[in-house]
């Protein structure tokens, strides 16, 4: 059984639990840009009970989430505009550290707030918002909702 250590100035952020090395972990940041880890990378050698360097700390996060194969995510920014993308499109690395491939085309001094899964939105036209490479986003029509029920967020407050 393990068991969570923390120094004083640490703090847990996100935690789950898995019986094989499979998947990846996914990494939003606040500056439009989207991190792939293939859950391998965090295997350690050793009996370490503390994970160390577990994302990079480049811009700001904003959402984690483990997950077994690629899906469809929203991304959402300052600007009121919104993105569709699957995340087949950002290639895993093995590398914890990444900084991530740009997703959300941002201006100077705006940022991507929210990420949300497919299953959390109400949006009725997916393909208005569903693009296949990195994009500006598109304003959010008027019918569209981002929270349809109560789920578990794993968006970082």
């Amino acid at each position: 059984m393990g068991r969570i250590i923390q120094s004083e100035s640490d703090e847990i952020i996100y935690g789950f639990g898995i019986n094989k090395l499979e998947g990846y972990l996914l990494f939003a940041f606040a500056n439009g840009k989207i991190a792939k880890i293939n859950i391998v990378a965090y295997e350690t050698k050793t009996e370490r009970k503390q994970l160390l360097n577990a994302f990079s700390t480049e811009a700001p996060l904003i959402f984690i989430k483990y997950v077994l194969h690629d899906l469809d995510i929203m991304v959402t920014g300052s600007t009121g505009k919104a993105l569709i993308v699957n995340t087949s499109i950002i290639n895993p690395l093995d590398t914890k550290s990444s900084r991530g491939v740009q997703i959300l085309k941002l201006k100077p001094s705006t940022h991507a707030e929210k990420i949300y899964l497919l299953d959390e939105v109400d949006i009725q036209d997916i393909s208005y918002y569903k693009r296949d490479a990195a994009a500006v986003g598109y304003y959010l029509k008027p019918e569209d909702r981002l929270i349809k029920k109560e789920l578990i967020d794993d968006n970082i407050s």
